[in-house]
Protein backbone atom coordinates (compact mmCIF):
# COMPACT_ATOMS: atom_id res chain seq x y z
CA UNK A 1 0.00 0.00 0.00
CA UNK A 2 2.74 2.55 0.64
CA UNK A 3 4.40 1.91 -2.33
CA UNK A 4 0.54 2.34 -4.73
CA UNK A 5 0.71 5.48 -2.21
CA UNK A 6 4.34 7.07 -2.97
CA UNK A 7 3.71 6.09 -6.58
CA UNK A 8 0.15 8.27 -6.68
CA UNK A 9 1.60 10.92 -4.79
CA UNK A 10 4.28 11.26 -7.39
CA UNK A 11 2.06 11.18 -10.33
CA UNK A 12 -0.77 13.75 -8.98
CA UNK A 13 2.27 16.37 -8.32
CA UNK A 14 3.57 15.40 -11.69
CA UNK A 15 -0.09 16.67 -13.13
CA UNK A 16 -0.43 19.68 -10.25
CA UNK A 17 -3.30 17.98 -8.53
CA UNK A 18 -2.60 19.11 -5.50
CA UNK A 19 -5.76 17.68 -4.05
CA UNK A 20 -5.14 14.23 -4.94
CA UNK A 21 -1.47 14.63 -4.29
CA UNK A 22 -2.60 15.45 -0.62
CA UNK A 23 -5.09 12.86 -0.12
CA UNK A 24 -2.47 10.45 -0.91
CA UNK A 25 -0.07 11.62 0.96
CA UNK A 26 -2.27 11.97 4.32
CA UNK A 27 -3.26 8.17 3.53
CA UNK A 28 0.47 7.53 3.42
CA UNK A 29 1.34 9.36 6.49
CA UNK A 30 -1.53 7.30 7.96
CA UNK A 31 -0.33 4.08 7.14
CA UNK A 32 3.44 5.15 8.34
CA UNK A 33 1.48 5.81 11.65
CA UNK A 34 0.23 2.54 12.16
CA UNK A 35 3.28 1.08 11.39
CA UNK A 36 5.35 3.15 14.05
CA UNK A 37 7.42 4.82 11.68
CA UNK A 38 6.73 8.33 13.39
CA UNK A 39 9.74 10.20 11.43
CA UNK A 40 8.45 9.16 8.23
CA UNK A 41 4.37 9.55 9.00
CA UNK A 42 5.50 13.38 10.67
CA UNK A 43 6.38 14.30 7.24
CA UNK A 44 4.02 13.45 5.04
CA UNK A 45 0.71 13.93 7.07
CA UNK A 46 2.91 18.08 7.17
CA UNK A 47 2.70 17.48 3.72
CA UNK A 48 -0.50 16.94 3.22
CA UNK A 49 -1.61 19.71 6.04
CA UNK A 50 0.99 22.19 3.41
CA UNK A 51 -0.81 21.04 0.53
CA UNK A 52 -4.69 21.30 1.75
CA UNK A 53 -4.17 24.32 3.90
CA UNK A 54 -3.71 25.95 0.05
CA UNK A 55 -6.95 24.84 -0.98
CA UNK A 56 -10.20 26.69 -0.88
CA UNK A 57 -12.29 26.36 2.47
CA UNK A 58 -15.17 26.20 0.15
CA UNK A 59 -13.29 23.15 -1.74
CA UNK A 60 -15.10 20.01 -1.33
CA UNK A 61 -14.29 18.48 2.20
CA UNK A 62 -11.67 20.02 2.25
CA UNK A 63 -11.86 20.72 5.87
CA UNK A 64 -13.14 16.86 6.62
CA UNK A 65 -9.06 16.12 5.37
CA UNK A 66 -7.82 18.52 7.40
CA UNK A 67 -9.22 17.35 10.60
CA UNK A 68 -8.57 13.89 9.86
CA UNK A 69 -4.87 14.72 9.39
CA UNK A 70 -4.43 16.56 12.75
CA UNK A 71 -6.35 14.05 14.35
CA UNK A 72 -3.56 11.48 12.84
CA UNK A 73 -0.93 13.68 14.04
CA UNK A 74 -2.47 14.07 17.71
CA UNK A 75 -2.21 10.29 17.59
CA UNK A 76 1.55 10.51 17.20
CA UNK A 77 1.88 13.15 19.32
CA UNK A 78 0.61 11.61 22.06
CA UNK A 79 2.50 8.28 21.49
CA UNK A 80 5.78 10.59 21.38
CA UNK A 81 4.78 11.61 24.85
CA UNK A 82 4.62 15.48 22.88
CA UNK A 83 1.17 16.21 24.60
CA UNK A 84 1.07 19.88 24.16
CA UNK A 85 1.49 19.51 20.83
CA UNK A 86 -1.14 16.86 20.55
CA UNK A 87 -3.39 19.22 22.49
CA UNK A 88 -2.69 21.70 19.83
CA UNK A 89 -3.48 19.24 16.55
CA UNK A 90 -6.84 18.43 19.20
CA UNK A 91 -7.85 21.78 19.49
CA UNK A 92 -6.94 22.70 15.23
CA UNK A 93 -9.37 20.03 14.17
CA UNK A 94 -11.95 20.98 16.91
CA UNK A 95 -11.76 24.72 15.08
CA UNK A 96 -12.13 23.40 11.38
CA UNK A 97 -14.79 21.25 12.39
CA UNK A 98 -16.64 24.37 14.13
CA UNK A 99 -15.69 26.67 10.94
CA UNK A 100 -17.20 24.52 8.42
CA UNK A 101 -18.56 21.96 10.07
CA UNK A 102 -19.18 18.73 8.40
CA UNK A 103 -19.84 15.31 9.82
CA UNK A 104 -16.68 13.84 9.11
CA UNK A 105 -14.78 16.68 10.66
CA UNK A 106 -16.84 16.86 13.02
CA UNK A 107 -16.21 13.17 13.70
CA UNK A 108 -12.26 13.25 13.65
CA UNK A 109 -12.16 16.27 15.46
CA UNK A 110 -14.13 15.35 18.63
CA UNK A 111 -12.28 11.97 18.78
CA UNK A 112 -8.63 13.37 18.21
CA UNK A 113 -10.22 15.78 21.83
CA UNK A 114 -11.36 12.39 23.35
CA UNK A 115 -7.97 10.63 22.63
CA UNK A 116 -5.66 13.29 23.87
CA UNK A 117 -7.76 13.59 27.53
CA UNK A 118 -7.48 10.05 27.71
CA UNK A 119 -3.87 9.83 27.07
CA UNK A 120 -2.69 13.06 28.49
CA UNK A 121 -4.59 12.09 31.88
CA UNK A 122 -4.78 15.91 32.24
CA UNK A 123 -7.18 18.54 32.36
CA UNK A 124 -8.03 20.26 28.97
CA UNK A 125 -5.50 22.84 27.99
CA UNK A 126 -8.40 25.23 27.06
CA UNK A 127 -11.55 26.24 29.17
CA UNK A 128 -13.66 25.63 26.73
CA UNK A 129 -13.60 21.90 27.05
CA UNK A 130 -14.56 19.69 29.30
CA UNK A 131 -12.20 16.96 31.00
CA UNK A 132 -14.53 14.17 30.24
CA UNK A 133 -13.45 12.75 27.29
CA UNK A 134 -16.81 10.39 27.13
CA UNK A 135 -18.79 13.64 25.83
CA UNK A 136 -16.59 14.10 22.43
CA UNK A 137 -16.26 10.02 22.12
CA UNK A 138 -19.90 10.11 22.18
CA UNK A 139 -20.03 13.50 19.36
CA UNK A 140 -17.38 11.72 17.29
CA UNK A 141 -20.02 8.47 17.08
CA UNK A 142 -22.69 10.58 15.96
CA UNK A 143 -21.36 12.37 13.88
CA UNK A 144 -19.88 9.81 12.54
CA UNK A 145 -23.44 7.83 11.93
CA UNK A 146 -24.83 11.09 10.00
CA UNK A 147 -22.39 9.92 6.99
CA UNK A 148 -23.05 6.35 8.25
CA UNK A 149 -19.10 5.89 8.40
CA UNK A 150 -19.53 2.62 10.01
CA UNK A 151 -15.39 1.92 10.15
CA UNK A 152 -15.45 4.99 11.82
CA UNK A 153 -18.02 4.33 14.16
CA UNK A 154 -16.39 1.03 15.48
CA UNK A 155 -12.99 2.58 15.99
CA UNK A 156 -14.34 5.83 17.80
CA UNK A 157 -16.14 3.07 20.33
CA UNK A 158 -13.48 0.66 20.26
CA UNK A 159 -11.16 3.76 21.50
CA UNK A 160 -14.05 4.98 23.65
CA UNK A 161 -13.89 1.46 25.18
CA UNK A 162 -9.94 1.44 25.53
CA UNK A 163 -10.48 5.11 27.32
CA UNK A 164 -12.92 3.80 30.07
CA UNK A 165 -10.22 0.81 30.60
CA UNK A 166 -7.74 3.32 31.56
CA UNK A 167 -9.47 5.26 33.57
CA UNK A 168 -11.54 2.50 35.20
CA UNK A 169 -14.94 2.57 34.06
CA UNK A 170 -17.14 0.09 32.80
CA UNK A 171 -19.47 0.42 30.09
CA UNK A 172 -22.66 0.02 30.69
Amino acid sequence: ALSLYEKASEAFKATGDMENEALALGCKGQALLSMGKFAAAYTDLRGCLDLAGQFSSERHDRNGLLCEVHHALAQLCLRRKWYGVAWDHAVSAYELALEHPTARARGFAERAVAEVLTTAGAQPFDRRFVDDPDVYYQAASSAFKDVHAEGEIARTLFMQALSMSRRGRKMA
